[in-house]
């Protein structure tokens, strides 16, 4: 017998998410995901393929029906890149390089800083990737102005990293709150991929 699984209007990753609880506990079943968002589709897709799980794709209005056969699998091992959203509907990268927005007036650049990253959040196409380096950490750790701000941007899919040697450097590697560490090579991946340094 075919189980159902209601997945619309959910945002990204949670389609995604949920499809691989959905495998976990539903081993050896028919399993049909309906999903109302191109980009959800193929973000469930992929996962689909990375288990390699054949599957069939039908269209029904506005909807996007998968089924499948659920296998019995271990998908805790999972490479985080099949859990990530697609990021077609994403800006480029942005590096912020300090706890403030441009020179003058410190205080001016602290109000500056925490507009830009709300207005940033508030705007329905978000960027891939935010990699944080020297005082621009200070924005990543506990007490940050704009930590629930950075932490809805994870939700809705942007990746937020922050310089090691940095943290390491003014000790706040302990009270890091949100993203995740990263490095040199990385951010210069970024500027090769059209960053954009603030």
């Amino acid at each position: 017998m075919k189980k159902s699984f209601d997945l619309r209007n959910l945002e990204c990753p949670k389609p995604v998410i949920e499809t691989k609880k959905i495998i976990e506990a539903n081993p050896n079943e028919t399993v049909e995901i309906i999903l109302n968002s191109s980009v959800a589709k193929e973000n469930v897709l992929r996962l689909l393929r990375s288990l390699n799980i054949v599957t069939n794709v039908e269209s029904k209005g506005e909807d996007i029906v998968i089924t499948f056969n659920s296998p019995i699998t271990d998908s805790k091992g999972l490479k985080e890149a099949d859990i990530n959203c697609s990021r077609e509907n994403m800006a480029k990268n942005i590096i912020i390089s300090s706890k403030r927005l441009g020179q003058g007036d410190e205080r001016l650049g602290e109000i500056l800083i925490k507009s830009f990253i709300y207005t940033l959040c508030e705007r329905e196409i978000k960027p891939k990737n935010i990699f944080f380096v020297n005082s621009g950490v200070f924005l990543t750790v506990k007490d940050s102005p704009v930590i629930e701000e950075l932490k809805k941007l994870v939700q809705e899919g942007t990746n937020i990293f922050s310089c090691g040697t940095c943290l390491d450097y003014y000790n706040l590697k302990d009270k890091l709150a949100v993203g995740k560490i990263g490095n040199m090579g990385m951010l210069i991946d970024f500027l090769y991929d059209e960053g954009i340094i603030l």
